[in-house]
């Protein structure tokens, strides 16, 4: 916490963003439904987003009721799934097993899981709350939230012990825990009638941004994947590199590990695939809950192309870049332009020497064609450098308190 007072100091610039943010803005954040009178269970479902996937569920708050609420419990169960995945205190074909019978749990009002060691182990731990939030849906409900846990457990049992060997395979595995997240979404948005025909190119749209989203914030990730024994990086890349993916890690191997985690990046650079998707969308929560999370992908991507980022045990985006980003993806437009920025500055880093420069190039050249707008994001001006200087000795006052 006292870290994040610090980056105010060090970039007082970004106070004002940050204190827009937090105070509601425009449209969307500013609205929080009232949950309050939701079935116990649901509003506890919605307690713990803040725990599962921080800010985002922000976006979820400001979601109409009926709508959120599913997708509220949702989330939840698809955290448990993660959780069992990551739960490296039990072993693989345990986990399996677990996985495997998951959608039994859904159904079953005492089963929990009190030894979880994972990160996440309080949605094993109070899985009956979550169990009965579902069981709290109408039938129907009930058996989508039901079939899209079952096939996405199913899924992800499947990939538990089995290596990823080259691009299609590392495609193919963050299309399941990313894009079957995303898919997962539209449908229930098209089931309520939000946002109808949001699922006709569904494969080619949302389900491709998650799915690019999740292999391009997963390679921060290289440190905890490492120590856990979890990593899934594809072994026909990281070969050429290395002999074992740890060696990355030694100093001496360090150019070596930037060309490796540059060249994960270009293959994962298909942009243009999905970027225009986000065009189709109408309704302005649903708007926000799907570009801001992509729109972290391309500033993940600015940060660990050419850096030896990945191989750092700190990995954060500034909160006055989160806000920046957040604020400015209050349209298509604005997604755009964060899009357009951060990959004029992936292009601007790439070098002679890289191997695959010229294929990234390319590629950039194409992305940036598809993301032109006549919106301009530019996160390195402030708004009120005045105003922003003004605030942060108050802020350094509150971060004494803390």
């Amino acid at each position: 916490m006292k870290w994040k007072w610090m980056q105010y100091l060090m970039y007082p610039d970004e106070v004002f963003d940050t204190v827009k943010l937090r105070f509601g803005y425009g449209n969307v954040l500013k609205t929080q439904r009232d949950t309050t009178k939701l079935n116990k269970n649901i509003q506890k479902c919605y307690e713990r987003l803040w725990y599962t996937i921080g800010s985002y569920s922000l976006f979820i708050k400001a979601m109409d009721v009926e709508i959120g609420s599913l997708i509220a419990v949702l989330t939840t169960i698809f955290r448990a799934v993660d959780t069992i995945e990551d739960d490296t205190g039990l072993s693989i074909e345990e986990r399996k097993r677990m996985l495997r019978e998951f959608p039994k749990y859904l159904d079953n009002p005492s089963w929990d899981y009190q030894d979880c060691k994972a990160k996440q182990a309080d949605v094993l731990r109070n899985f009956k709350d979550i169990s009965a939030a579902y069981r709290s849906f109408p039938i129907e409900y009930q058996e989508l939230l039901g079939h899209l846990a079952k096939d996405f457990s199913q899924k992800i049992a499947h990939y538990l012990s089995k290596d990823i060997h080259d691009i299609h395979e590392w495609h193919e595995y963050h299309s399941i825990i990313g894009g079957d997240v995303a898919v997962a979404v539209g449908m229930l948005a098209e089931k309520q009638g939000c946002e109808p025909g949001l699922l006709d190119d569904m494969h080619s749209g949302l389900k491709k941004a998650a799915s690019w989203n999740m292999e391009i914030t997963s390679l921060k990730d290289f440190h905890e994947d490492i120590a856990q024994g979890t990593l899934k990086w594809p072994t026909s890349i990281v070969s050429k590199y290395c002999k074992h993916p740890s060696e990355l890690l030694d100093e001496k191997n360090r150019e070596a590990a930037i060309l490796c985690s540059n060249e994960i990046i270009t293959e994962c650079f298909y942009i243009p695939e999905f970027i225009n998707y986000f065009g189709n969308i109408k309704t302005p929560e649903l708007f926000h809950f799907c570009a801001v999370p992509v729109a972290f992908g391309i500033v993940f991507a600015e940060m660990i192309y050419g850096t030896d980022l990945p191989y750092q045990r700190v990995r954060r985006i500034r909160v006055g870049t989160i806000s920046k980003v957040t604020l400015a993806c209050h349209d298509y437009k604005g997604f755009l332009s964060v899009f357009y920025y951060y990959i004029s500055k992936i292009y601007n880093k790439i070098s002679d020497s890289d191997p695959n420069g010229a294929r990234m190039r390319g590629y950039c050249e194409e992305a940036l064609r598809a993301c032109k707008t006549d919106r301009v994001f530019n996160p390195d001006s402030s708004h009120t450098a005045s105003a922003a200087m003004v605030i942060a000795p108050v802020m350094l006052g509150a971060w004494a308190l803390t």
